[in-house]
Formats: C-alpha cells, sequence, structure tokens
C-alpha cells in the first residue's frame, strides 16, 4: 500500500525505506513542503498573524495513529481554521502503533 500512495501522490516528495521490516514513508525536504503550504494558505487569504509579532510563524507537530498507520504532521497555527484537518502538512507515516519507542525510532 505504501508503494501506491507514493506513486500517485508526488513520488519525488517522499522517501520510503523499510526500517525493521516496516515500511516507513518520510517527506524527503519538509521545508519545501511547509513553503508549498503556507503560501497556498497566503494566496487563499487563509492566514491570520499575531500583531505583536507579524513575522512569527508557529506549529502544532501532531502524531495520529488512525486504523494501522501512525502519522507525524505538523499544523499551522496561523490559520483561520487551525486544526482543520484540510491544514496538515503530512511528514511522516508507518505502519503500526503509536508507542514513544517506535515514534522516536522511526522518526
Amino acid at each position: 500500500m505504501e508503494e501506491y500512495i507514493l506513486t500517485i501522490y508526488y513520488p519525488s516528495w517522499w522517501e520510503y525505506k523499510k526500517v525493521n521490516g516496516i515500511g516507513v514513508i518520510t517527506a524527503k525536504n519538509l521545508y519545501d513542503l511547509i513553503h508549498i503550504r503556507m503560501q497556498t494558505l497566503f494566496e487563499g487569504d487563509k492566514l491570520e498573524f499575531n500583531p505583536k509579532n507579524p513575522e512569527l510563524l508557529s506549529f502544532c507537530v501532531v502524531f495520529d495513529k488512525g486504523s494501522d498507520t501512525t502519522k507525524l504532521g505538523l499544523f499551522p497555527i496561523n490559520t483561520i481554521n487551525a486544526n482543520d484537518a484540510k491544514n496538515l502538512i503530512l511528514a511522516g507515516l508507518y505502519k503500526g502503533d503509536d508507542g514513544t519507542d517506535k515514534l522516536e525510532f522511526f522518526f
């Protein structure tokens, strides 16, 4: 399944590798993914900045265990709907549970 996902969604942005027999997908260049997402939000007039520090971009790092995969992502806080799932910037994914030892090992 991981290889199928990579083939469809921008294969040059992602790296697939096997670690101890488990498929792990990670962003090759997280900076580029963040830049593209923030540019899209800016162009759609979806960003909100703190007047006291208008140059600050804030992110919430999240881990999500769903079904049989665990995802690592970033939510930009400077958005109109900060917790909207559409704002998630996926940084990594692997098949398995979200125990602390596995999160530290894979990411």
